[in-house]
């Protein structure tokens, strides 16, 4: 054999030697998959796929869904990252759906997608989110949530999606909430929840954030309030700050609408100012109060920035308990009675606030002394309240019956065609209904109308009854006696004389000249005295009439 060969040979062997001394290292394999659209970078090695892009980058797409899984090679491999820069300006529009595999969403992934609209989800399996991932998305228009695995929240993440019109649910793992995160995100609505999770939250992070409402919670775990971090913030009513260690930047709460600031610390959180930059609230709420464990509040009227507050006072401790010494109460109609309500602990500094449960204010009233005034007949709650806590009374309202009823007359000796008023008087003089119902005995003698007013129809006996109509069954009667004489006086058919009718007059024939001459009304009031023999200017109606000793019934 040559020595050429040998060589060869020897080189050989020793190259099989040294590599069997290491094991084989095999090279993953990044394949490249285009499905629905997207492009996929498969890495066959670690058996997952990574969301590139589109594999049209000029296509629109709408209604994105990035699914759990791909199916390569009839395996189903997990889609667990959609990579920087993915669908940076895409024309994408409607919803996003990200898969529940996806655990990083690279930067700037849908930078400026101002398309996609809807609600947005980040699932609880994302541990990632780069700067600027949906930096300008402004068209969303519902809530936003984030899952409880992501730890940070970048700078600029969702910065400028104005369109977001829910609210912002923040998960239970985030620590760090970066600069602008949230910045300029003016349309969500609903209270602002900080998890206790949160560590520092830095510049500007939510910066015009608008309309973001009611009570602002800074729990013990935060640190740092960056500069500016909820400038803008003009609908946040209230804020409280748990810790003493949290150090708050100059602006972090300019133009709000705060209304009360609470500090839990005993000595009071630092604020840092910069030259010019010397405050860390508006103007305006230096005027509003400011609570503080009573035992520091000496601290905070000389430290940095809380000095400026010109009413300090302690803390407001809630009420913990609530009782009433009333739980039913019965009153009649006009009456009032108080409720007496405590609280405890003894010095909390919450009110008893009295109430009067809906649609139901005319019955009752309450003042915020307790005392309750029964105005009609029915039933209501009243409601004491302080804080979270309440209790109620439920009240009856009865009415005030009728003791007794009375009429103006008890008999009457009636004329046919006469007319008399009865009129009922009911006691006591408080009694909650006097109305009394009228009825005849006899309605072909006498009837009685809802007033009492009595017609006399036909000679007759009759009883004419009023009933009160409260349920005390009470009543009063009038008897009734009809004749067919005028108060038992006759016509004189033995006389000469004889009495001639006109309109408004009566004229008497062959009377002496020396006889006087009465009328009198049905109930015997004297109306007219003359000795003439004619009588003017009479109304129409039953009238008794006497010349001398003679007696007439005549009517007009």
């Amino acid at each position: 054999m040559r020595k050429s060969n040998l060589k060869v040979l020897a080189l050989t062997l020793c190259s099989l030697f040294i590599l069997s001394l290491f094991p084989m290292v095999s090279v993953a394999a990044i394949v490249t998959v285009d499905k629905d659209m997207i492009r996929y970078r498969v890495d066959t090695q670690k058996m997952q796929a990574e969301v590139y892009g589109l594999s049209n980058s000029s296509a629109s797409v709408h209604n994105l869904v990035i699914p759990d899984f791909l199916e390569y090679n009839g395996k189903q491999i997990p889609v667990t990252s959609i990579c920087n820069n993915a669908f940076y300006g895409k024309p994408l529009t409607g919803s996003l759906t990200i898969g529940n595999q996806i655990k990083t969403i690279g930067y700037s992934a849908f930078y400026q997608c101002t398309g996609l609209t809807g609600s947005l989800t980040i699932g609880d399996s994302v541990t990632s989110i780069g700067e600027y991932a949906f930096f300008e998305c402004s068209g969303f228009s519902g809530s936003l949530t984030i899952g409880n695995s992501l730890k940070k929240i970048e700078k600029y993440t969702f910065c400028d999606c104005h369109g977001f019109t829910g609210p912002l649910v923040i998960g239970k793992s985030v620590q760090s909430i970066g600069e602008f995160a949230f910045n300029n995100l003016w349309n969500l609505s609903g209270s602002l929840i900080i998890p206790n999770s949160v560590v520092t939250i830095d510049r500007y992070a939510f910066n015009c954030c608008n309309d973001l409402t009611g009570e602002l919670v800074i729990p013990a775990s935060v640190t740092s309030i960056g500069e500016g971090c909820f400038d803008l913030c003009d609908r946040i009513s209230s804020l409280t700050i748990s810790s003493s260690n949290t150090q708050i930047n100059y602006f972090a709460f300019t133009r709000t609408g705060i209304q009360s600031v609470t500090c839990l610390g005993t000595t009071p959180p630092p604020c840092i100012y910069q030259e010019n930059k010397d405050w860390i609230f508006s103007n305006e709420v230096y005027s509003k109060p400011l609570y503080v464990p009573k035992e520091s509040i000496n601290l905070y009227r000389t430290a940095t920035e809380w000095k400026k507050f010109e009413n300090i006072s302690r803390l407001p401790i809630k009420a913990t308990g609530i009782e009433i010494d009333k739980h039913d109460l019965s009153l009649f109609v006009g009456n009032e009675a108080t409720l007496n309500a405590t609280l405890t602990p003894e010095d909390t500094t919450d009110k008893i606030e009295w109430s009067v449960n809906d649609g139901c204010q005319n019955v009752v009233s309450v003042d915020q002394n307790g005392r309750v005034k029964a105005l009609e007949v029915g039933s209501a709650v009243i409601t004491a309240s302080a804080g979270s806590i309440s209790t109620t009374c439920n009240v009856t309202v009865m009415p005030i019956v009728a003791t007794s009823i009375s009429l103006n007359r008890q008999t009457i000796d009636a004329e046919i065609g006469a007319e008399y008023q009865l009129v009922a008087s009911v006691l006591p003089a408080d009694a909650t209904n006097k109305d009394v119902e009228w009825s005849t005995s006899d309605d072909k003698v006498a009837t009685v109308n809802n007033t009492g007013l009595v017609n006399i129809l036909d000679k007759g006996h009759c009883i004419i009854t009023a009933t009160a109509t409260d349920g005390s069954n009470l009543s009063a009667t009038c008897k009734i006696d009809v004749s067919s004489a005028i108060n038992g006086i006759n016509n004189d058919s033995k006389s000469n004389e004889s009495i001639v009718i006109g309109k408004r007059i009566i004229r008497i024939l062959n009377k002496d000249s020396e006889k006087t001459v009465k009328v009198y009304s049905m109930q015997g009031v004297l109306i007219k005295e003359t000795i003439q023999d004619v009588i003017k200017d009479l109304q129409s109606g039953l009238y008794i009439v006497t010349v001398g000793t003679n007696r007439y019934k005549i009517k007009l």
